[in-house]
């Protein structure tokens, strides 16, 4: 991934160290990906590059997003399903706080190793600012685990429902990443 992109794509909006944090460390997780990398190397990836993110941009009093991801990631594998539901909502956070949602959709990540799909059920419904957590979560789950992880009956729901055939923009953004990225 370019480093700058993630600052280049916050400017309008999110030009502070949080914001291009929380969109680098998504980027960088979709990103690596994309590459190959399993879970844990995307969210080494993800956690450096939003360490780097954070410095960019205007100063804005926050939790470091790495910092969080490390210090959750055990005791939230540790609970039991139902826990973990609890301790991402009420410990963690699911608001459109950036260093709530971006931090759980990581966390989620996580724990979606094995179920990709239950983790985004998961995040869809916890509560909150769960389009966004559940945007997130499912863009990195499904950069890792491919679309087929996902019941094909329920992609073609989404795709009714919204009018939605994200199969030729998903095409076009690969292929401009491919571009940028050579």
């Amino acid at each position: 991934m370019r480093s700058g992109i993630s600052r280049e794509a916050s400017q309008v909006t999110h030009l502070t160290g949080l914001g291009i944090s929380g969109a680098a460390a998504i980027a960088g997780a979709v990103s690596a990906a994309l590459e190959g990398a399993d879970t844990d190397q995307a969210l080494e990836k993800a956690l450096d590059l939003s360490a780097q993110g954070a410095s960019r941009g205007s100063w804005i009093a926050g939790a470091s997003f790495p910092a969080r991801v490390r210090a959750f990631r055990a005791p939230l594998r540790a609970l039991e399903p139902a826990a973990r539901d609890e301790f991402l909502r009420d410990v963690v956070g699911t608001s459109a706080q950036s260093q709530e949602s971006v931090v759980a959709a990581l966390l989620l990540v996580d724990l979606g190793r094995e179920d990709p799909f239950g983790a985004l059920c998961t995040a869809a419904s916890l509560g909150g600012d769960t389009d966004t957590v559940a945007a997130m979560a499912g863009a990195v789950l499904g950069a890792l685990h491919g679309t087929d992880v996902f019941p094909p009956a329920m992609t073609a729901q989404v795709r009714e429902v919204n009018g939605l055939d994200l199969a030729p923009l998903a095409e076009e953004l690969l292929a401009l990443r491919r571009r940028t990225t050579a």
